[in-house]
């Protein structure tokens, strides 16, 4: 399919309406897939089980290394065992690459990605594992994701669809009691991409506005009942001093 280029969000929507296939797997241009039999081990399963979600680990590529051990806040990427696993029990909402997924499941629920720039990921795989409810794990890899060094532009439309790609994330862990997910993400705006976003457009009101309505999502009760020692940065603090 060739088009203008609107982004991967809006491609993998194109994708997916105009798959006749059973399935669907999302493969990302500097990504790869582990070996030739990763795809056929999954199929294979998802038929027998009769399930719409089936995925395995992830393994990174840094440096012309594989890692398959995640560092200790990365551990949900890696599965320890085959068999069922339930979402609310997971709540986990980065590595959607990872599966394959049955094409009429998302079709029918109008399962697609919106259509942000920065951040589409994550709300994509909030709305379909929290609708399909469970989905089986593998332990063998199923996705290689290449780790590269290269510079984000943080313009206002970046910024703002990752913000907002946040809230979105915040509500919704919400309004379906995913506070392990809400909890995750509050812990996200802490992180170097959402600071440095944050950052370079401190002097955007635009911005500052999307910002400071996703600070308004966070429910810090849930936030402290899992980590009574947490902590937002100063900067988002100064933030909600301000009136918008």
């Amino acid at each position: 399919i060739n088009q203008e280029n609107r982004g991967a969000a809006y491609s993998r929507n194109i994708g997916i309406k105009l798959s006749n296939a059973e399935f669907v797997f999302f493969l990302d241009p500097d990504d790869f897939i582990p070996n030739n039999y990763t795809l056929e081990n999954m199929y294979n399963k998802i038929n027998k089980l009769k399930v719409n979600l089936i995925g395995g680990s992830l393994v990174q590529l840094r440096d012309s290394k594989l890692f398959s051990g995640m560092d200790i806040d990365e551990k949900d990427y890696t599965f320890e065992y085959d068999g069922y696993v339930s979402y609310k029990n997971y709540q986990f909402d980065y590595g959607f690459w990872r599966f394959l997924y049955r094409t009429s499941f998302l079709k029918s629920n109008n399962l697609y990605f919106p259509l942000f720039s920065r951040f589409e990921d994550p709300v994509f795989m909030n709305k379909v594992f929290e609708k399909a409810k469970i989905f089986y794990a593998i332990k063998d890899p199923t996705y290689v994701y290449r780790v590269a060094n290269k510079k984000i532009i943080w313009s206002e439309k970046t910024t703002v669809d990752l913000f907002k790609g946040l809230r979105y994330c915040l509500k919704f862990s919400l309004l379906k009691s995913l506070y392990k997910v809400h909890y995750n993400n509050v812990c996200r705006l802490n992180s170097w991409n959402f600071l440095t976003a944050f950052k370079e457009n401190q002097k955007n009101k635009k911005v500052l506005r999307e910002i400071f309505k996703t600070l308004l999502s966070i429910d810090l009760k849930i936030i402290l009942k899992i980590n009574k020692n947490f902590k937002i940065d100063d900067a988002y603090i100064d933030l909600l001093q301000l009136n918008f």
